[in-house]
């Protein structure tokens, strides 16, 4: 499914209420959305951070393939990408000690704790738990 410029604008909304939340004021951010060749596969959206000059893209892919856009699943990638940066400099750190790919698993863990907490409705929904349960 393709974004819609209308779905852009939720996920630019909800990543600017989150650098906020979050106090993110010492970055330069910008919300975009375009095609990427670096996109993970089955990514939706993705954070892009230079550390050293504080610059920073949380950029959202135009084509969603198979999956359907939804406002909560807008949301929730805001939220993700914004959590990507939060932590940016913590996994840049650890990757001294650790492989690049041991510090994003581990930091992907945190973020996912962090969504299941304030998305429970949306963790419910993909994973298909019964939400009395």
């Amino acid at each position: 499914m393709k974004v819609s410029k209308k779905h852009y604008g939720i996920f630019r909304k909800e990543c600017i209420k989150w650098v906020r939340f979050f106090g993110l004021k010492e970055w330069n951010i910008s919300a975009v959305r375009r095609a990427d060749k670096d996109f993970e596969e089955g990514a939706l959206a993705k954070c892009m951070a230079d550390y050293q000059g504080r610059i920073a893209e949380l950029i959202i892919d135009p084509d969603w393939g198979n999956e359907t856009v939804t406002k909560h699943l807008l949301e929730v990638c805001a939220f993700h990408e914004v959590c990507e940066l939060l932590f940016a400099k913590f996994a840049k750190l650890a990757e001294v000690y650790y492989s690049k790919e041991i510090v994003a698993e581990e930091v992907h863990v945190i973020i996912r704790k962090l969504e299941n907490s304030l998305f429970k409705a949306y963790t419910d929904k993909k994973y298909g738990k019964d939400k009395t349960g």
